[in-house]
């Protein structure tokens, strides 16, 4: 079974696990341009949004995954922050956040049962339902169980990260430990704690078998996504964690935090942050959604039209012809100068190797990615520009 032929209606990801402060960096987006992004689960995609750029593309297989998404965009146009991160199961709203100045509440339009309380994700869904489109509504209305349990942690991934934190941790790890995990220290203090404490016998057997291939293939993502991988997924999470561990700051690392608790901790991922919350609400109307495949969403694009690819980790699962067609493709439609990034997890690509002289590597971390992004589960990040 190949990629095109999986259920597109399910989410799989309900958040994005790829660092949107490292995409960011190195997509170095402008006003004005126009972006094209893989929606996945829309973090990143709306990230991409605060930077300014005249439209955004997203393009995703999945109409589950386009559905999130413009959900989240919705919550945007509607919500205040505090509520969209209650909505979207980020944080629990605070007494003095009920009734602030805009959201479901405040809006006149909004229907009298919604009223009653804020804390009521599905009465903010009712409210906001009306301003999605029917493929959205459609997909919600027949799932409120999603909604009332907070979208975010309702992925098929995020789903098997619950089952290792309720089940699998707490056979190794207690609350007390994972407490001090996560308590900001030194990094001599760090790496002390990581081999003396946190990396037992016991918790590498269990997080080897946990996060194997065969069961992430299982459980948390399809058997076909690991078709071109030659690689064991567990070992290479072992050691990336460990480096993610030690040389960085598990206090500040929300996506860590998320997954050892259930909560994002001090820090939020990029999208969420009040600080970046204007900054997509103003620019939300630039945000297109088209779901296909995303080789016949490109060859439709004007030649020469997109200045900044955000490919996700797309190549892992393509072959080197696929690879190569895709890339030929980018090619045309992007334009003089364009950036592509993308990540490499079990498979290695690199698109430059295809069309040496349209396609150049600008940058390439490999060994010391775990050590610079949030997210650990990817071995390479690549950045490369259309240089016809």
């Amino acid at each position: 079974m190949g990629v095109e032929t999986i259920d597109k209606d399910i989410i799989r990801y309900s958040q994005c696990w790829e660092d949107a402060d490292t995409l960011i960096e190195h997509m170095q987006v402008k006003e004005g341009e126009t972006v094209l992004s893989i929606a996945s689960a829309g973090d990143n995609t709306l990230s991409l949004l605060a930077q300014g750029p005249k439209k955004v593309i997203a393009v995703d297989l999945s109409v589950a995954q386009l559905a999130l998404l413009e959900l989240k965009a919705q919550c945007f146009k509607s919500l205040s922050h505090a509520e969209l991160l209650y909505f979207l199961g980020a944080k629990e709203l605070n007494q003095s956040e009920v009734g602030s100045e805009t959201g479901v509440q405040s809006d006149p339009r909004v229907d009298s049962d919604a009223e009653v309380t804020r804390r009521d994700r599905p009465a903010i869904y009712k409210f906001m339902r009306k301003h999605l489109s029917s493929r959205a509504r459609s997909f919600f209305d027949l799932r409120p169980g999603q909604v009332e349990g907070g979208v975010i942690s309702q992925g098929k991934l995020e789903r098997y990260f619950i089952v290792f934190r309720r089940f699998v941790l707490p056979l190794v790890k207690s609350k007390a430990m994972i407490a001090q995990l996560l308590k900001p220290k030194a990094r001599q203090l760090r790496a002390s704690f990581y081999h003396q404490k946190w990396a037992t016998p016991a918790y590498n057997i269990l997080f080897r078998l946990f996060f194997s291939s065969f069961f992430m293939a299982l459980l948390g993502r399809e058997k076909c996504f690991f078709t071109y991988a030659r690689e064991e997924l567990s070992q290479g999470l072992l050691q990336s964690s460990k480096t993610a561990l030690i040389e960085q700051e598990p206090a500040d690392n929300p996506y860590l935090h998320w997954i050892l608790t259930g909560d994002y901790g001090p820090g939020l991922p990029h999208y969420l942050r009040q600080e970046n919350f204007e900054a997509i609400k103003a620019n939300i109307s630039a945000l297109e959604l088209r779901q296909g495949n995303l080789n016949d969403v490109v060859r439709e694009l004007p030649e020469g039209s997109i200045q900044s690819f955000n490919l996700s980790d797309v190549f892992e699962y393509l072959s080197a012809d696929q690879s190569a067609t895709l890339a030929k493709l980018i090619i045309r439609a992007g334009a003089r100068g364009a950036r592509m990034v993308y990540w490499n997890m079990l498979v290695e690509r690199t698109t430059a190797a295809y069309c040496p002289d349209q396609l150049k590597i600008e940058e390439d971390y490999s060994t010391s990615l775990a050590a610079i992004t949030k997210t650990f589960f990817y071995k390479r990040l690549l950045v490369e520009r259309v240089c016809k």
